[in-house]
């Protein structure tokens, strides 16, 4: 394990900063806090472990340089972590993490009003979210891979959020170009609470298997979002307006398309307060 620490010129809230430089093995088996005043770098090739139920908490700066041939590694010491946590402090920091393998999570990425630079990221079997956004939180997400999702959870979780690979609430907008989602339990794309942003490139496949919740490749809940070039397979978009009659004219009709055939579901109006096709049953995906 190897981690250099040094004391540089920042504008992160001090005149001095404290810069470390992970690389090798590193393990935190109770979790680890980047202060307001500290900046974190990442090398190739690193690992970096994590105790049951621990997390990386950012409140400074968090560079993670992976390459794609060497990317950085985020797995447990034991059990499941809660990956990576960007919080509030962090915002305007200039975040960046390049080229991360998540491995052995219950949650890959998580951010509260903070907006850090992903790309290349791959997440593999996050139990509940893959990539959580909070509190107005508008990253900027290039390739984003979620490869599986709630499966070690799956009948015994107390909650439906699990298996979920990108939640975007609470006014969050993200700018995501390029999502792989396959094979989760609930959600690849979960969008909630006044949220937004542009979703482009997108390909999701095999969305199946919740019983408390409605599975789908893309949720959208009492807000509006841009999409562009997305292909999925099974039946895809479901809109929701939380009134009580189908809202013609609501934001939550403009989803293209707007609604989504579950499997096995036959011609006939929608249940109330879900929103209504603008096209016939038969052109809806299944």
């Amino acid at each position: 394990m190897t981690i250099l620490v040094l004391s540089v010129l920042s504008p992160l809230g001090s005149p001095q900063a404290s810069t470390s430089v992970w690389s090798g093995v590193v393990s935190f088996p109770d979790g680890v806090t980047i202060e307001s005043n500290e900046v974190v770098q990442v090398s190739p090739g690193t690992e970096i472990r994590l105790g049951d139920g621990k997390s990386v908490d950012v409140k400074g700066r968090f560079t993670v340089l992976g390459h794609s041939d060497d990317p950085v590694i985020l797995n447990s010491i034991d059990g499941k972590h809660n990956g990576i946590r960007f919080l509030e402090d962090s915002r305007g920091l200039g975040s960046y993490v390049s080229n991360l393998e998540i491995q052995d999570n219950s949650y890959g990425i998580s951010m509260w009003n903070s907006d850090p630079t992903l790309r290349n990221i791959t997440i593999f079997n996050p139990d509940f979210v893959g990539v959580d956004l909070f509190s107005g939180s508008n990253p900027a997400i290039d390739n984003l891979t979620i490869e599986g999702g709630g499966q070690d959870v799956h009948g015994i979780s107390n909650t439906w959020r699990y298996g979920i690979g990108l939640s975007v609430g609470s006014g969050s907008s993200p700018i995501l170009d390029g999502l792989s989602a396959s094979g989760l339990i609930t959600r690849a794309v979960n969008v909630w609470g006044g949220s937004g942003g542009l979703f482009s490139n997108m390909s999701i496949t095999n969305i199946s298997g919740a019983t408390i919740a409605v599975s789908t490749g893309i949720w959208i809940e009492d807000s509006v979002i841009l999409g562009i070039n997305t292909q999925m397979s099974w039946w895809a978009w479901v809109c929701r307006s939380g009134r009580r009659e189908p809202p013609w004219g609501s934001a939550c009709t403009r989803c293209r398309p707007p609604v989504a055939s579950p499997r096995g579901h036959r011609a006939g109006p929608c249940p109330p307060g879900w929103c209504s096709p603008r096209e016939p049953l038969e052109r809806w995906r299944r």
